[in-house]
């Protein structure tokens, strides 16, 4: 590595050494399947609630 200055050295062994933490330490990819969120009940459409809007339906 003597055609690397130094500067690229170092920027490449703390590349190297944040890809061993991602993948020792951070471990990329679910272990656990997440459920899925639960669907709100299906309701009734909001009736207008907006001032002078009684007998316009």
């Amino acid at each position: 590595m003597e055609q690397l200055s130094r500067p690229y050295q170092i920027a490449l062994g703390a590349i190297l050494v944040l890809a061993l933490a991602w993948f020792l330490v951070l471990k990329p990819g679910d272990d656990e399947p997440l459920e899925p969120a639960p669907t709100p009940a299906a309701s009734a459409p909001a009736s207008p609630t907006a001032p002078g809007v009684e007998g316009l339906g």
